[in-house]
């Protein structure tokens, strides 16, 4: 049982656990990415229509960051992961103080990203509404329900990117107190 490890092993194993969630995330976000990519090209090409190029729009948009931003994390994972361990195996104390300020700051800008994506779902329902009922027209439909797409599974990847990001944060505390 793991509640029975000494607290270096326990927490050598929740930093472990941490980054490769970080690191397949990232994959995801890149895989995601390229998905929209390929999708944004074949509504603005081959569907064509106002509808089809004003989707293409945003998820082409919104899909280079998520691409660029997915490639960062996954990088950045593979060599904080290894700095962290080095870390905590050479100086515990430092990484008991240093790493649950990191993760409270990263925790705080998840609701930084939360927030931005629940603008973007909502400001793309308003495109949705606009190009629907008020005579926006068809590019600002599609444009909408870009909008809408991409902030809602951006929403639900960060939501449990969280509560990821909440557990680790959570055996570093325990971490700390056993110090």
């Amino acid at each position: 049982m793991i509640q029975d490890q000494a607290p270096e092993i326990r927490m050598e194993k929740a930093l472990r656990d941490f980054f490769h969630g970080e690191k397949n995330g990232g994959l995801f976000l890149m895989g995601w990415a390229i998905v929209c990519l390929a999708g944004a090209c074949y509504l603005y090409w081959s569907l064509g229509g106002d509808l089809a190029r004003g989707a293409a729009a945003p998820i082409g948009l919104i899909a280079l960051i998520h691409f660029s931003a997915g490639t960062t994390v996954f990088l950045q994972s593979i060599t904080h992961a290894e700095g962290l361990i080095d870390q905590l195996q050479k100086n515990p104390e430092g990484f008991a103080k240093g790493e649950p300020q990191r993760m409270e700051q990263v925790m705080s800008n998840f609701e930084t990203y939360k927030l931005a994506e629940q603008v973007l779902f909502f400001l793309g329902c308003g495109f949705v509404a606009g190009g629907a009922f008020f005579d926006g027209g068809a590019y600002m439909l599609g444009s909408g329900a870009g909008l809408c797409i991409q902030g809602a599974v951006m929403l639900v990847f960060d939501l449990f990117a969280s509560f990821r990001s909440g557990l680790y944060l959570h055996e570093l505390k325990m971490f700390e107190r056993e110090r």
